[in-house]
């Protein structure tokens, strides 16, 4: 199958899941976390319609949105409109792992199993500005003054760290992993993605 052959099906496929980072960072409940109208796929919608497909309406796990990077890599991005001391991290792994298969379904046609994985990359985006409960609980300032210390200490290896268990699977699922806050993903990567073609 020719190159633009195949990119016109593949974009004809992934069309009835455009969304915009906006509406995929929001919450179960529906709360607003990234105000930003940069177009990304709805990977969950597309995971919910391969699941009926093919797996009889067994679910799998994903990522909240699926895009293209300005170099052509896949981004698989999970945004988590939590402090990265909450997140229940036992969902994460089988997003990661979930994720990277059903991505084939539409990507096989020009791309094996080993070369999308070379080209995966993996976000999972948090907010530490979001109000955790330790805050509404109001601690001393002698705790406060310790956690902030005990924060700037660790802040340079979360800053390189891959967090939330998921580190097994670079170079094994993806390339590359990151997991970083909102207002790093904004700046570093927000304008990069893009749909097909674009």
């Amino acid at each position: 199958m020719g190159t633009w052959r195949y990119m016109k099906e593949y974009k004809n496929v992934m069309e009835q899941y455009e969304s915009t980072i906006k509406e995929t960072s929001k919450s179960d409940e529906n709360i607003d976390f990234i105000e930003s109208e940069v177009k990304v796929y709805d990977f969950d919608a597309y995971t919910e319609d391969v699941c009926k497909e093919y797996r009889s309406k067994k679910s799998l796990s994903s990522v909240d949105a699926f895009a293209l990077s300005d170099d052509d890599d896949f981004w698989f991005i999970e945004f988590k409109n939590a402090r990265k001391s909450q997140l229940p991290k036992k969902s994460l792994p089988p997003k990661a792992y979930d994720s990277i298969y059903t991505a084939y379904f539409f990507l096989k046609e020009k791309y094996s199993i080993n070369q999308i994985k070379k080209k995966a990359v993996l976000f999972v985006v948090y907010n530490d500005d979001a109000i955790s409960n330790e805050k509404k609980e109001n601690p001393s300032k002698g705790f406060s003054k310790f956690k902030n210390k005990m924060g700037e200490l660790a802040k340079a290896d979360t800053e390189t760290r891959i967090l939330f268990g998921i580190e097994k699977f670079k170079g094994f699922l993806y390339r590359e992993i990151h997991t970083i806050g909102k207002q790093e993903f904004l700046e570093k990567y927000e304008k990069k993605c893009r749909l097909i073609n674009d």
